[in-house]
């Protein structure tokens, strides 16, 4: 019998498999394992100068389903993640000394570290990689919009202003609108992260001690390992023992702004579904309602809005929580940064949603066209101003007597003209679609 908790584990399974890649508990423990091995011989090298044989620690000590495993049964004795990690590093090592195979260097694991340097370089290197997982399926949606941008760029529709009938526009306008919003949402995907790497209270106080380095320079150091993972720096004199997750909490602040704007283009999407502007593309084995056969719902688009919302509020929560901690240090935040993958899972199910529901689309020329011809009166723009340019100064008056709250045929409209004493010839050429 299954016991998962979350959707995504069973119904949305195969849809975010790309981000269960990278967001999974033996991935967790790797990347911060992988992180240990690399600062040992970091340290041995830049601190301790001490010559060792790195790749031959490395293929040693090569993290696979055993070593999870040992750092999994571990971790229940010491009920601390980055702490079984140590442990279980620290026998490999030792295992390695006593067969004289390397030199004593176990003593050096962790060293001058504290568990969050680990787990916020580690959540960082996840987050990147997360990222490119994430931008492929934006990718993906501005590429859909703009081939309907192309499909649609000579498709004249009304326009709906407080949602009443209004001034026709191309229909590609509205799709620019959509493909921009998703574009200025990519923007917001690439910059460089501040990770917290310096020891216990974030001044390298034990490592500039003991080897009597200037903190300035030892923080350079760290500066130059936490690179060599990606585009990464260290924070500066701000730091405390904590991670102040700056670069998360700035990206998700970034991310909600485009995200707003995405909904709201995802919600017209679904009020032109209702209008008939488009029609839905039909699945044969797909059900609409189990009540009435007939029916074809947006729902990709509904399970878009839905998961994109869902994140809004995340952000919101990881911006409030993230962003202090009491004193130098509290725990409240790791629980929290462990809820991370599974709001990003929800955001690349959201655009890939928001792509499904794309790709269903076909436009309904047939349904615009007829609802331009019946709303002739929205060319009464176009007819107050043609009365002002002949010098009429009660134009805006008279034109609102004749067309306001009305919904006019072409043949009404010509005989509004008439009664505004206008030829349809006179303004017949501005108004042709």
């Amino acid at each position: 019998m299954s016991r998962n908790v979350s959707p995504l584990d069973h119904r949305y399974a195969d849809v975010i498999q790309n981000m269960s890649k990278v967001f999974n508990s033996e991935r967790y423990y790797k990347t911060m394992w992988n992180v240990e091995v690399e600062y040992l011989l970091y340290f041995l090298e830049k601190f301790a100068h001490r010559e060792v044989d790195g790749d031959f620690i490395r293929n040693s000590c090569k993290f696979d389903s055993l070593v999870y495993d040992e750092i999994i049964s571990e971790e229940s004795v010491t009920r601390h993640d980055v702490k079984a990690i140590i442990n279980v590093l620290q026998n490999k090592l030792i295992d390695l000394e006593k067969s004289q195979k390397i030199e004593k260097v176990s003593v050096y694991v962790h060293f001058g570290l504290t568990s969050q340097d680990i787990v916020s370089l580690s959540m960082s290197i996840l987050m990147s990689e997360a990222l490119e997982v994430i931008d492929h399926v934006v990718n993906y949606t501005e590429a859909i919009l703009t081939n309907l941008h192309r499909e649609v760029k000579d498709v004249w529709s009304l326009s709906r202003t407080h949602g009443q009938s209004a001034v026709p526009h191309l229909l590609k306008d509205d799709v620019y609108k959509w493909r921009y919003d998703v574009l200025k949402f990519r923007q917001r995907t690439n910059n460089y992260s501040v990770v917290k790497f310096s020891g216990a209270v974030g001044n390298n106080f034990a490592i500039s001690r003991l080897f009597d380095i200037d903190v300035r320079r030892v923080a350079e150091l760290m500066d130059s390992f936490v690179k060599k993972f990606g585009r990464f720096t260290v924070s500066g004199e701000e730091a405390t023992q904590t991670d102040r997750w700056e670069s998360f909490c700035e990206r998700f602040s970034d991310w909600n702004l485009a995200i707003s704007r995405i909904i709201s283009d995802i919600q017209q999407i679904w009020q032109m579904c209702s209008d008939g502007y488009f029609k839905l593309k039909v699945d044969e084995g797909y059900c609409g309602s189990s009540a009435m056969p007939h029916k074809i719902n947006p729902i990709r688009f509904e399970n878009a809005e839905g998961c994109l919302c869902r994140c809004q509020k995340d952000f919101e929560f990881y911006i409030s929580k993230l962003s202090k901690s009491r004193m130098h240090r509290d725990l409240s935040d790791s629980v929290v940064i462990r809820m991370i993958p599974e709001t990003l899972s929800y955001l690349y199910l959201g655009f890939s949603s928001f792509v499904s529901g794309l790709k269903s689309l076909e436009v309904n020329e047939e349904k615009i066209k007829d609802d331009l011809e019946e709303n002739y009166q929205v060319f009464s723009e176009i007819v107050q101003l043609h009365l002002k340019m002949k010098g009429d100064e009660d134009a805006y008056e008279e034109s609102k007597r004749v067309f306001r709250g009305s919904q006019m045929t072409l043949y009404d409209f010509k005989k509004a003209l008439k009664s505004l004493n206008i030829e349809y010839d006179e303004i017949k050429k501005f108004i042709e679609l």
